[in-house]
C-alpha cells in the first residue's frame, strides 16, 4: 500500500481503511492476521450491505468461516444521525449543550425551545442521512438535499434488484409499501396490500433482508408488557424505514407538509412521528422495542425495554391532552412509568412522563428520573454491590493478606 499510494503507513499513527470489504473474501481474512501478527496497525472497514453479505455467507456455510474473524474485530452498528446529533451538525450546539444542563422534568426555556423546535421541524425533512445532513448545513438549499435524498434511493433500488432470488421484485414491492402502510394507520404489515402471489417464506426472506441492510426496522405486537418481551411477540408486526427524510420523499409528501392546517397530512404526520421517536430508540436501547395492542380498541405506539422495564409510549404529532390507549394500558397492567411525547411544550417527570418530541433523544434520562422517585432501585447497581468480586476487595485492601 505504501509503493502504490506513496504514503508511509506509520504504526500507531496511520489509519488504513479498507471500503467495500464485503467484496473482498481475503480483504477480510486479512483482519485476524493484523490483530494476531501486527496489532501496531489500526485498520478500520466500511462496506455497503455488509451486515447482509456477512449473514447471507454464514448462513451459505452453515458456520463461521475463516474469512469472518469473529473475536477479532469491534462491530459498529452505523445508524442515520438521530435529533442530537442533527443539532450539532446544523450549528445548534450550543442550544444542545445548554438543554444538557436542564434537569429532566424542569421546563426550557422559550428561547431554547423554538430553536429546537424550528431545528425538528427541519430534520422531519431532512432526515440523518448524513450527505443529506451536510448538504443542508453546508448550502441551506432543500433541492440539493433532495437531491442527494432521490440519489440514496436509487442506490438502494439497485442494491434490492441485486438480490438473487427476487424475480418478482418482493424487495422493491414491500420497500415502496412501508410508508403508505404506516400512514394508514394499519395495525399491522398486511404483504396482500404490497405484493399479490408471493409466498410467505419470500416475504420473510424480504423483509429480513431489508432489516439485515439496515434500511428498515420490524416491530413486533406483543399481547403481554413484560420483560424479556421477545418470550411475548406475536406473529404480528409493523414494519418502519430507518431514516424519515427517505420516508418523507419516498411518500410524495411536500416539505411544506408541517405547515399545513391539522386536518391536512393528519395521518402522514403521525407516521413520521412514530418513525422519528423509533429512529432516535434505535441508538438508545439494547433491543428493539415493540408495540401493544388489545383488539380493536386500543394501542400503545411503543413499548420499550427501559432499566429492564417494560415502558409504554404514546406518541402524537400535536397535542397531547388526552390518551385513552395508554390510560387502557396503565389501567390493566399498572407500570411504573408510562411515557407520553408529543409537540407540547410541557416537561414532568412522574407516573406518566411528558416529553416534547425535540427531547425525545433525553427519553432514557426521563424515564430513569422518573423510575428513581417512583422508589425503584436499578437492578444493576444492585447486582453489582451483592456480588462484588473478591478480587476487587483484595486490591482495595493493602493490610488483606496473601490468602485473603
Amino acid at each position: 500500500l505504501t509503493l502504490i499510494t506513496g504514503v508511509p503507513i506509520l504504526p500507531g499513527k496511520t489509519l488504513i481503511i479498507f471500503d467495500e470489504v464485503q467484496e473482498c473474501k481475503r480483504a477480510l481474512t486479512s483482519l485476524k492476521h493484523f490483530y494476531q501478527d501486527a496489532p501496531e496497525y489500526h485498520i478500520m472497514c466500511a462496506g455497503s450491505l455488509l451486515g447482509v453479505h456477512l449473514r447471507s455467507r454464514k448462513a451459505k456455510e452453515g458456520a463461521p468461516s475463516e474469512s469472518l474473524p469473529l473475536g477479532k474485530v469491534d462491530f459498529i452498528d452505523m445508524y442515520p444521525l438521530d435529533f442530537e446529533e442533527f443539532l450539532l451538525a446544523t450549528g445548534c450546539e450550543r442550544f444542545r449543550d445548554e438543554v444538557r444542563e436542564i434537569p429532566p422534568g424542569e421546563p426550557v426555556p422559550e428561547y431554547i425551545s423554538s430553536v429546537l423546535k424550528d431545528s425538528l421541524d427541519a430534520y422531519m425533512v431532512i432526515g440523518g442521512m448524513p450527505a443529506a445532513v451536510a448538504a443542508w448545513a453546508e448550502t441551506g438549499d432543500i433541492s440539493e438535499v433532495q437531491r442527494i435524498q432521490r440519489s440514496i434511493l436509487r442506490f438502494y433500488r439497485g442494491d434490492l434488484d441485486k438480490h438473487p432470488v427476487d424475480s418478482m421484485g418482493t424487495l422493491q414491492k414491500v420497500w415502496d409499501e412501508i410508508p403508505r402502510q404506516l400512514a394508514k394507520d394499519g395495525s399491522r404489515f398486511i404483504f396482500g396490500h404490497a405484493v399479490k402471489g408471493a409466498t410467505a417464506e419470500r416475504l420473510d426472506q424480504a423483509v429480513r433482508w431489508l432489516e439485515n441492510a439496515g434500511m428498515a426496522y420490524r416491530i413486533f405486537q406483543i399481547d403481554k408488557p413484560s420483560v424479556p418481551m421477545s418470550m411475548y411477540e406475536e406473529g404480528f408486526y409493523k414494519l418502519y424505514m430507518s431514516d424519515i427524510g427517505l420516508f418523507r420523499l419516498l411518500s410524495g409528501a411536500p416539505t411544506s407538509f408541517l405547515n399545513t392546517p391539522p386536518e391536512q397530512y393528519k395521518d402522514f404526520k403521525g407516521a413520521i412521528a412514530e418513525n422519528m421517536v423509533l429512529q432516535q430508540m434505535m441508538l438508545q436501547l439494547p433491543f428493539a422495542p415493540c408495540y401493544w395492542r388489545s383488539g380493536a380498541t386500543a394501542e400503545v405506539d411503543f413499548v420499550a425495554p427501559l432499566f429492564y422495564e417494560p415502558v409504554p409510549i404514546e406518541v402524537k404529532s400535536g397535542s397531547a391532552k388526552s390518551s385513552k390507549s395508554l390510560k387502557v394500558y396503565r389501567e390493566r397492567y399498572s407500570p411504573r412509568v408510562a411515557v407520553k411525547t408529543s409537540m407540547d411544550p410541557d416537561v414532568s417527570v412522574g407516573p406518566v412522563v411528558h416529553i416534547p418530541l425535540y427531547l425525545v433523544w433525553r427519553l432514557p434520562e426521563f424515564v430513569h428520573a422518573a423510575l428513581t422517585a417512583s422508589g425503584w432501585t436499578d437492578p444493576d447497581e444492585d447486582f453489582e454491590s451483592k456480588h462484588r468480586p473478591l478480587s476487587l476487595d483484595r486490591e482495595e485492601d493493602p493490610e488483606a493478606g496473601s490468602n485473603a
